[in-house]
């Protein structure tokens, strides 16, 4: 907040911020800063099988499907108290079983089935400098794959067709 920069959600690394524990203090952090979102982690179901058997890392890809409804059992009646507290999140939510997969065959599959209403897709782009390559991450090649991915015309393309509005968190209280 003293950087002057407006946050537009709230989310902790690793999902921390969902633990019941934490929980209500970010959402009294969320209120005293003037922050209106907060990220939601219960994962939407994907297609776990067809990810497996397109990347050489199956165990990796169904620990983090586990992860994914490991969270998704923690965040019960997440959103009760998020509407309580008048704070927002996306109705659905993707990623935490992709993290390290994210290329644009998976990219495709997710926005090719987004339901009606606001999605948030969790991903991790960008550009491998000298601080984040001595950062001990495995999301380090990944990055620019899903940077790359990200900025596929195709992918473009199909945001287009199916007539998606790519919005920030600030947005979410117009479509409540």
């Amino acid at each position: 907040m003293t950087t002057g920069i407006a946050a537009s959600h709230l989310d902790g690394h690793k999902h921390f911020h969902i633990l019941p524990a934490i929980f209500d203090v970010i959402i009294r952090l969320a209120r005293e800063y003037g922050i209106k979102g907060i990220r939601c982690t219960v994962e939407r179901s994907v297609e776990l099988f067809r990810l497996m058997h397109r990347n050489n890392n199956s165990v990796e890809i169904l620990k983090q499907y586990l992860t994914g409804r490991a969270l998704s059992v923690l965040s019960t009646g997440f959103r009760e108290k998020l509407r309580r507290a008048r704070l927002n999140c996306p109705t659905y939510f993707y990623g935490i079983t992709q993290t390290g997969f994210l290329d644009a065959k998976a990219l495709q599959k997710i926005i090719a089935d987004l339901p009606q209403g606001a999605s948030e897709i969790m991903c991790h782009p960008g550009y491998v400098d000298t601080q984040l390559s001595q950062t001990p991450t495995r999301l380090l090649a990944q990055r620019e794959a899903e940077l790359q991915a990200l900025m596929q015309p195709e992918i473009k393309q199909l945001i287009a067709e199916r007539g998606i509005e790519l919005i920030s968190y600030r947005n979410l209280a117009e479509l409540s």
